[in-house]
């Protein structure tokens, strides 16, 4: 796991905390986003970048974004965190390959398990944030030609947040039957996990 951004005591104190409580290798390197582009300093060895945002604008939040993304080759997660409270991130940076969003006002615990969520292949956002995501992107000539009505209720589910046990129980079916519709969704949008169907839906629903 890499942190990028200052290496201030918060920052040190997270790297020490993630070592002990995940015991995973945390480092923190001390560069801007535009540093780590040019010299190739972000390692793609390394499974989660935790992109620092404090004091940073939203424009230069979203500038930051799409390289990040590109050095790690869509082989690695990113965690944005210390984002301001009072801004909306989440449509533009699950677009660009985002997995997680921690605000200023979070806890550490909130902290330790959203990157547990997000490094088992889910996505960290509020369920409001998700669904006013795929609101904002309905039209009236959206549609999913490939999709059943069943695989497309699923997938605006998944894309809120859910586990399959929580779709199960929404939908009143099986997990195995989610399971089951799931792998057929991903097939047929030709995504290989969950992340990327979040992707795929605040596209296409």
């Amino acid at each position: 796991i890499e942190i990028i951004g200052k290496c201030t005591a918060q920052n040190e104190a997270l790297a020490i905390t993630i070592n002990d409580r995940l015991d995973m290798n945390c480092i923190v390197s001390e560069c801007s986003q535009q540093d780590a582009v040019l010299h190739n300093k972000i390692r793609c060895d390394h499974k989660l970048l935790l992109f620092d945002c404090i004091g940073k604008s939203r424009e230069e939040i979203q500038h930051a974004i799409l390289p990040l993304f590109e050095i790690g080759q869509k082989q690695q997660y990113i965690v944005m965190y210390n984002l301001n409270p009072d801004f909306d991130y989440t449509r533009e940076s699950l677009k660009h390959g985002v997995s997680g969003f921690l605000f200023t006002n979070d806890s550490l615990e909130t902290f330790i398990k959203a990157i547990e969520v997000v490094l088992s292949g889910e996505i960290w956002a509020s369920r409001k944030q998700l669904a006013d995501c795929l609101n904002s992107r309905k039209s009236a000539d959206a549609h999913s030609p490939d999709l059943t009505a069943r695989e497309t209720d699923i997938l605006k589910i998944l894309a809120l947040g859910y586990s399959n046990e929580m779709i199960a129980e929404e939908l009143c079916i099986s997990p195995h039957t989610v399971k089951s519709h799931i792998s057929n969704i991903f097939k047929k949008i030709r995504v290989h996990n969950r992340r990327h169907a979040v992707q795929w839906a605040q596209d296409n629903l």
